[in-house]
């Protein structure tokens, strides 16, 4: 997964139009203004990995997100209040 995401943010960083620049930073501010809400949270975490994808203008890594959903909301909201936590810092 670590190096999926490298590359699909690697991808963004030169494919994103300022639209979708716009909406991942308006979900990691959403992610860093939320109050330590695990459900809030772990959805705010999938859009922001979710737009990634879709700028990376790979339809491979956007059906990649959306398949692995399901298994990284149950990681992400056992995981959430220590990945806010870092976010946050």
């Amino acid at each position: 997964r670590k190096s999926m995401e490298i590359k699909m943010t690697e991808m963004a960083a030169c494919r994103a139009t300022s639209e979708q620049v716009k909406t991942i930073e308006e979900v990691l501010e959403k992610m860093k203004t939320d109050e330590y809400r695990l459900e809030t949270f772990a959805d705010y975490d999938f859009m922001f990995h979710k737009s990634i994808a879709d700028a990376s203008g790979n339809k491979v890594f956007s059906l990649m997100m959306e398949t692995i959903r399901p298994i990284g909301l149950s990681v992400t909201t056992t995981g959430s209040i220590w990945a806010k936590r870092i976010l946050l810092q």
